[in-house]
């Protein structure tokens, strides 16, 4: 008998199964990079709206260089809005989306993550992660203050907005508004990939700074989440579930057929004046009962 019969046979079903190993951490890691998509074009900025501006350069935690924009309120500023963008481009592809927040009398601080536009390094999770920690501080830091700051992320941001939010307990800031937020990296991960794929994802992706770990932990600061129903980036499934976990006050917007990130575009005033009014009723609370210590 030849002991060595079945080796070639074993051999072959190696190799296959290294190639659809390969195959699929070739593809996650793929996903995985799509969660960051950045760029350096110049979109324009906020002087094309008439808003007048400051560059800002300041450094995350590990010493990576950092840009924003301080965009100021046109007539008398009522407070600050810190703006974290979503996964793709940069903060001068955004301008069009929040400029009208600076009609309304608030000065906006826009800033890049790691990566993106003219912020050094390249984006990881906990690298921007930390860029928000710092764009809090900065824009606390140009403020002067933390008694009239109010983070509003979109998509990605949104997400990085709420774990920001709930590692700090909900203190620094009069509210957070996020729109078309994530659960977790993870969930929205397997929506990408087919199923046998998806059993993978866990193992390869981190839900480290996940929205749905501490999205609790906000109140009893304000927390907003808006999503449109016609969102085929992120389902508004997501949304509904962080509002479901998140303590009060709290309010979830839905519309029917608003896209991803369509929720305060300019067809939509109705939906702006109510976000005005609502960041006015934050405004209006006494510091005293701001205070989220525990």
């Amino acid at each position: 008998m030849n002991n060595n019969a079945h080796f070639p046979s074993m051999t072959l079903n190696q190799r296959n199964l290294r190639r659809i190993i390969c195959f699929f951490f070739c593809a996650l890691s793929k996903l995985t990079a799509q969660f960051y998509l950045p760029n350096d074009v110049d979109y324009g900025s906020p002087s094309d709206y008439g808003l007048a501006f400051d560059e800002v350069h300041f450094t995350s935690a590990d010493g990576t260089s950092l840009y924003a924009w301080h965009v100021k309120a046109k007539g008398e500023k009522r407070g600050m809005i810190i703006h974290f963008h979503g996964n793709a481009a940069n903060i001068s592809a955004n301008v069009f989306s929040v400029s009208w927040l600076a009609e309304q009398g608030f000065d906006l601080f826009m800033f890049d993550y790691r990566g993106y536009g003219k912020s050094e390094g390249a984006p990881t999770q906990e690298g921007v992660f930390q860029d928000c920690k710092a764009a809090l501080a900065e824009a606390t830091r140009l403020n002067g203050g933390v008694g009239n700051l109010i983070l509003y992320g979109q998509s990605l941001g949104a997400a990085n907005a709420i774990a920001l939010a709930g590692e700090l307990k909900g203190n620094g800031f009069v509210g957070v508004i996020a729109e078309a937020p994530f659960y977790s990296y993870t969930s929205i991960a397997k929506t990408k990939v087919n199923a046998i794929a998806g059993a993978l994802v866990e193992a390869m992706i981190s839900d480290e700074h996940s929205p749905y770990f501490v999205v609790a932990d906000i109140a009893p600061t304000p927390l907003l989440i808006t999503h449109g129903k016609a969102d085929r980036v992120i389902p508004y499934t997501h949304s509904k579930r962080l509002f479901a976990e998140a303590g009060q006050p709290k309010e979830l917007w839905l519309v029917e057929d608003a896209g991803h990130m369509h929720f305060f575009t300019e067809e939509r005033a109705a939906w702006r004046e109510q976000l005005v009014a609502v960041m006015g009723e934050w405004l209006a609370q006494p510091p005293s009962s701001r205070d989220n210590s525990r």
